[in-house]
């Protein structure tokens, strides 16, 4: 089977790199809500499911839900915010 170039998918030349904002023990995943990338290390935000270093996706969902979407080496952890309120957190092994 012959190999496709990935330009014949994708406009590599409009290729974006993104940079996760870092976040520390000073900040809260229940405050973070903005769409984007974000990762921590060993100074974890609170509200966090995992003891590990980490990287986080936030996501819109529909109109006015959110969805977090964590992972550190061994799992991924989802949950959503609607209605005003967090969810509980949803574990996924990954390995």
């Amino acid at each position: 089977m012959a190999k496709v170039p990935m330009e014949e998918f994708v406009d590599t030349s409009q290729a974006t790199v993104f940079t996760p904002s870092i976040l520390t023990s000073s900040n809260d995943l229940n405050n973070v809500k903005t769409i984007g990338f974000y990762a921590w290390g060993s100074s974890r935000p609170s509200n966090c499911p995992t003891s590990d270093a980490g990287s986080m996706i936030v996501l819109q969902r529909g109109y006015s839900g959110i969805t977090q979407i964590v992972y550190d080496i061994t799992k991924i952890y989802t949950r959503i915010y609607i209605s005003g309120a967090w969810q509980l957190w949803n574990t996924f092994d990954h390995v």
